[in-house]
């Protein structure tokens, strides 16, 4: 870990260091052609400029004079001293987000894993309940500025509607749409204020088809859906992104009690055009695509990564044998 400077966020404070080195110190520095970087929590004046990521400067110093603690950023850097982005994912104990915090880390990324029981997951996962607002400050100030938010944390509670407690409602919505909320809120800021991020959150099939007995679900998901393309509107023009993901038919550990069915899983295959199941690596391999450069000029969109099942309606219906298409057995 090193610390180093938004540029940008001390320029004022830039200006009035090199001028007062200049004159303490009888050199002449022209401020147009100093570098700014910053070693041992201290500000470094540079004759030339010398970026490391584009960020900051540290090579020729000529003084040392004291920054602002505020104005410093944490950042990783490998052994080779280059840039490694940072990136948060909730929900990464097991499962779909374990599969994203995997993807991740094999595409260049220090991941940190959050999640509300860690347990068996292992040491590398902090824990964190994102529908407590005070843990997810707390986490957001120890780990920092980050370059990339997947919110994946979330939970479901199978019932028929006039069953449902409301007790149960209310906890869906608060992880996984509070959960969201206050995570794209507290790690977001610092993408604000350096000027750049992205956010993917994770919803589903079910924020766009109403899915039977699981209806708090749905309504939660649609709400992180909504709040995706808010956050895509508001912040886009701030350098931040945000995009969702929307997986179909995807066996989890979560998804057990559905899947551990082979009739149900054999069906369920059989009504997706791609006539197979997701798996955790299809949907971790979109939210790479959707944090990667090449989707620089994507924004406020949702992927379903279901196989074609949501276009599946009209598969459904019956048709005279006379007419192509699917017809009843």
């Amino acid at each position: 870990m090193r610390s180093e400077l938004d540029l940008d966020a001390v320029a004022a404070q830039v200006d009035r260091a090199v001028r007062a080195v200049a004159r303490e110190a009888h050199q002449r520095v022209v401020v147009g052609q100093v570098g700014v970087g910053s070693h041992r929590g201290q500000l470094v004046v540079v004759e030339r400029e010398h970026r490391r990521c584009g960020r900051h400067a540290a090579a020729g110093a000529h003084a040392l004079v004291p920054i602002d603690e505020h104005l410093q950023r944490r950042s990783i850097h490998d052994r080779k001293g280059t840039c490694v982005p940072r990136a948060v994912v909730t929900g990464a104990g097991r499962g779909l987000g374990a599969a994203i915090a995997r993807r991740l880390a094999a595409d260049g990324f220090d991941v940190v894993r959050l999640d509300r029981t860690p347990g068996a997951a292992g040491d590398d996962v902090t824990a964190c309940d994102v529908s407590d607002r005070s843990q997810v400050d707390a986490v957001a100030s120890r780990v920092g500025e980050i370059d990339l938010l997947v919110n994946n944390a979330g939970i479901w509670r199978f019932a028929a509607l006039e069953d449902v407690e409301p007790t149960d409602f209310a906890e869906v919505l608060a992880v996984n749409l509070g959960g969201t909320f206050h995570c794209t809120q507290a790690f977001g800021r610092g993408m604000l204020d350096a000027g750049r991020g992205c956010i993917v959150n994770v919803v589903s099939i079910a924020a766009a088809a109403a899915n039977p007995s699981v209806g708090a679900y749905g309504a939660s998901k649609a709400g992180v859906l909504a709040l995706t393309r808010q956050t895509a509107l508001e912040w886009g023009p701030r350098g931040v992104r945000a995009n969702a993901v929307g997986p179909g038919l995807v066996p989890t550990p979560g998804t057990a009690q559905v899947y551990d069915d082979p009739r149900v899983r054999t069906v369920r295959a059989g009504a997706v055009p791609m006539r197979r199941l997701g798996t955790d690596d299809d949907v971790a391999g979109v939210v790479s695509f959707l944090a990667s450069p090449d989707a620089a000029y994507v924004n406020g969109q949702v992927l379903y990564v279901d196989g074609g099942l949501s276009q599946a309606l009209m598969t459904l219906l019956p048709r005279p044998a006379d007419v192509p298409g699917p017809h009843e057995p």
